[in-house]
């Protein structure tokens, strides 16, 4: 598939998903500075996210349910009356993870630019996730994520001392990925308008 069927493609996707309501906020500003420029365009993102998820066996993504999301900080009377209310079968995790988002480049060399300014802004797993033909799928991520076992087979398997350590600790990471977020949106914009200027 050529480069702009490609591109249009995935920009109408993501209209459709911005109409309904299924973007984080908080990433739709770098979304829309990314996919300004005929360069680029983003497959897949999240602005991160705590979540509880109930797993079969480790590995076993295909059968895992998600079952409470949060894109933001949350507080332990939240995520406690939450577990009270919820259903789970096999091992319930507790998960906090960073920010992510896939480009999608015309050329290395604005996919080489996107992973510099990832690992300027504090995401240091960026990297080229593939190459094909008409495009080098760009991946901005870091390593910093929680998960935990909290329950299995229906049972809550911790107290609430370590329920608020928990809590604590993926809250922390939401907010270190925020500001990696606002500082990468910041450089990735930047580096867009001089990018256009250059090419005119």
């Amino acid at each position: 598939m050529r480069w702009e069927t490609l591109r249009n493609k995935f920009l109408r996707d993501l209209e459709r998903e911005l109409l309904s309501g299924k973007v984080d906020e908080e990433i739709v500003r770098l979304l829309e500075i990314i996919n300004s420029s005929e360069d680029f365009f983003t497959t897949s993102s999240c602005s991160g996210r705590i979540v509880l998820i109930d797993v079969p066996e480790n590995g076993d993504k295909k059968r895992a349910k998600v079952l409470k999301k949060w894109h933001r900080e949350i507080s332990v009377e939240e995520i406690a009356s939450s577990i009270r209310e919820l259903s789970f079968n096999w091992i319930l995790w507790f998960s906090s993870q960073q920010p992510i988002i896939d480009v999608s480049c015309k050329s290395l060399e604005g996919a080489i630019d996107l992973i510099k300014i990832g690992v300027a802004s504090g995401f240091k797993d960026s990297c080229i996730k593939s190459i094909s033909e008409n495009r080098v799928v760009v991946e901005i991520r870091t390593s910093e994520k929680l998960y935990s076992p909290i329950g299995y087979g229906g049972r809550v398997l911790i107290g609430e001392s370590e329920l608020e350590l928990l809590v604590r600790s993926a809250n922390l990471i939401q907010r270190r990925g925020k500001n990696r977020l606002r500082r990468l949106t910041t450089s990735t914009e930047k580096y867009i308008k001089e990018r256009e200027r250059t090419e005119r």
